[in-house]
């Protein structure tokens, strides 16, 4: 594999920060935009070969000439206690992607990497969720990550670009996903509510992994705009995914079952992934479990 320069938006934030860290240990020269310095920006800054921007991408912000791709994590997203106005998510989110997109064109890069979301969709009917699913519907969040993939689809006669839409992504300090919460609420003891407890559950991939795929794909051949869909191995039932976060963390939490939710449960399909873009999807288990030994402290 050549060394590139990867530029990667939002490094301060849990998906940016992992991904700039691995690529960079493998030898790449990394471009790391952050809007907001945290302490993950101060760990960024002593790894050799890794330069800081600071800026913002919607706004003011000067970005480098020469660069060979581009990982583009960056993103507001709604959550459990986080007050996003449309407004916010739309400049945030399809604004900075399109001047992103504008810059990229301009400097004449090879690939754009592009972390979508499975919000996409909106309400989802299938048992299985693949790239062909329909769209029915989104949130608000969901269609300004669909207009990033828009846009990107409409640049494929200036660079090679990936759509991943992603399910809930875990590892040491995620944030805002129901896995996360749950474990939240293992650690503190508290009642645990669930939905659909017989469903089978594969919607989590581990920020170990999907770093390692980014560092995977970076030297794909393939052309236009490509979009594909990731998670778990081997499903857990919803139950038994919460009474492994229970377990592993020797929580004192139980668990109400509350029947059948108006969303209805689904899978997720790695199969384009695996088969085009050599994917090894990890179980389940192994993922949650890895996960809950990480942040219980």
């Amino acid at each position: 594999m050549l060394n590139k320069h990867v530029l990667v938006t939002g490094a301060s934030g849990f998906c940016g920060f992992h991904v700039a860290m691995n690529l960079a240990k493998a030898g790449h020269k990394i471009t790391a935009v952050v809007r907001t310095p945290n302490d993950r920006t101060n760990v960024l800054s002593k790894i050799e070969g890794v330069q800081i921007i600071i800026g913002d991408l919607a706004g003011e912000v000067v970005l480098p000439q020469q660069i060979d791709a581009v990982v583009h994590t960056a993103a507001t997203s709604p959550g459990e206690g986080v007050n996003r106005s449309d407004s916010i998510m739309i400049r945030d989110n399809v604004v900075a992607t399109s001047r992103l997109i504008d810059h990229c064109r301009k400097v004449k890069i090879r690939f754009f990497i592009y972390f979508s979301s499975l919000s996409v969709y909106g309400d989802i009917r299938d048992h299985t969720v693949d790239e062909n699913t329909v769209i029915s519907d989104p949130d608000i969040y969901g269609v300004t990550k669909y207009l990033g993939e828009l846009m990107l689809a409409e640049s494929t006669s200036a660079f090679q670009s990936l759509i991943i839409r992603l399910p809930g992504v875990i590892g040491p300090e995620s944030v805002r996903n129901w896995l996360t919460l749950t474990l939240e609420k293992a650690l503190k003891g508290e009642e645990i509510l669930i939905f659909n407890q017989t469903a089978e559950f594969n919607n989590v991939i581990h920020i170990e992994d999907l770093s390692a795929f980014i560092l995977q794909v970076l030297d794909s051949q393939n052309s236009g705009s490509e979009v594909l869909t990731v998670g778990s191995e081997k499903p857990l039932k919803i139950h038994e995914v919460v009474e492994l976060l229970i377990g592993e963390s020797a929580s004192r939490s139980t668990i109400k079952d509350m029947g059948y939710s108006k969303k209805a449960p689904f899978l997720v399909s790695n199969k384009k992934a695996s088969r085009e873009y050599g994917y090894v999807p990890r179980a389940a288990v192994d993922i949650i479990r890895q996960f809950a030994k990480e942040n219980v402290t």
